[in-house]
């Protein structure tokens, strides 16, 4: 009889030569029979892993005799953050001394947690800041707005800016957002194109 236990973190998905899954003991079991001196078997299971981390699978095989054999082996499940970055404006186009909002969504549709993401903008000259909302603090210099790193997005997860502005200027302003951190391997970058004109034009 061979009994393979299934640790915390994974889950059974099947067994070949019969093996049946035992909720109660979280074990995989096979009864192979007979094996003649010299003889050897192999028997699979397949399984989910489901959280990340480091997870000992013990496998032990018992005779009816009482001759027992014991095995174990570590697995090491991780995972990768994937981030994307949508920026958005609210009205396109509007009209100049007229509020509008830019809209910068950051989500993660990884596995793992994305650590350390930074979000900078840069205003275009026909626009003029009146206030952020998001998640962390905000640092502006001028055209340029720093947030402040956002210290965890979750698998899954989405953390939204929002940059309330006004038009002061009539033309095509180009909005810029760039998106750094979290397991990223170059920058990010978005732009948008919003046009403001006047109405007394």
């Amino acid at each position: 009889r061979v009994a393979q236990v299934v640790p915390e973190g994974f889950k059974f998905v099947s067994a070949d030569k019969s093996g049946k899954y035992d909720a109660s003991t979280k074990s995989v079991q096979w009864f192979l029979g007979r094996l003649e001196p010299g003889q050897n078997a192999k028997v699979t299971c397949e399984l989910n892993a489901t959280a990340l981390g480091s997870f000992t699978h013990s496998v032990n095989v018992l005779s009816d005799s009482g001759v027992r054999a014991d095995a174990k082996i570590d697995t090491k499940v991780d995972g990768v953050a994937s981030l994307t970055m949508e920026l958005v404006d609210v009205d396109d186009p509007v009209e100049t001394g007229v509020e509008t909002m830019y809209e910068v969504r950051v989500r993660n549709e990884g596995s793992k947690a994305a650590s350390g993401v930074t979000i900078a903008c840069e205003l275009p000259t026909g626009m003029e800041l009146i206030t952020v909302k998001a998640p962390v603090d905000a640092i502006v210099e001028g055209r340029q707005i720093l947030f402040k790193q956002l210290n965890s997005v979750a698998p899954g997860g989405e953390s939204v800016f929002k940059i309330h502005v006004k038009g002061v200027q009539e033309g095509s302003h180009r909005m810029k957002v760039r998106m750094t951190g979290g397991d990223l391997t170059e920058p990010v970058v978005r732009e948008e194109v919003t046009k403001v004109y006047s109405d007394a034009n």
